[in-house]
């Protein structure tokens, strides 16, 4: 497993859930919640990668992804274990319960994964996002399992 050293992240549009999303075992909220890529449950959640994801929650409506966005350009994300699609506007649930809108910074432990090199890593989660979602370089901006998302601009 490469520890990346840097991350980039994107998407855009607006989103509604009016449904309660419910997690399947690849990852992805379903039952008409926007999809939400999450890591699977770890053995070690406090083991990862060393970098810090950021950016700014973008939503593609054409591809139902979520997306980080830094400096112009946006790539799907995997969220820490826990997190699903938010019931009503468009955002995400963290694991704490606080929700993260669109358009909001973020940041948090973790690296960048390209599914080509490092599928099988996050348990098969990295094959199941379209095409369109990843970034210029096929990447996905990936929060650890057991990170902690802060809201905010990074520092």
């Amino acid at each position: 497993m490469a520890i990346a050293l840097s991350v980039l992240f994107g998407g855009v549009a607006a989103c509604d859930s009016s449904k309660s999303p419910t997690a399947d075992v690849k990852g992805r909220a379903r039952q008409n919640a926007p999809r939400v890529w999450v890591q699977p449950p770890a053995a070690k959640p406090e083991v990862g990668m060393a970098a810090i994801v950021y950016g700014v929650l973008r939503y593609d409506a054409s591809n139902d992804c979520f997306q980080l966005e830094r400096n112009g350009e946006r790539v799907a994300v995997i969220w820490p274990t826990g997190t699903a699609a938010a019931r009503r506007g468009g955002g995400v649930v963290l694991r704490s319960g606080r929700v993260v809108r669109i358009g909001t910074p973020v940041h948090g432990g973790g690296g960048e994964l390209t599914p080509e090199v490092d599928g099988p890593i996050v348990g098969g989660v990295l094959d199941e996002i379209p095409e369109p979602c990843l970034g210029p370089q096929r990447n996905v901006a990936t929060f650890n399992a057991g990170s902690t998302v802060t809201i905010g601009k990074f520092p």
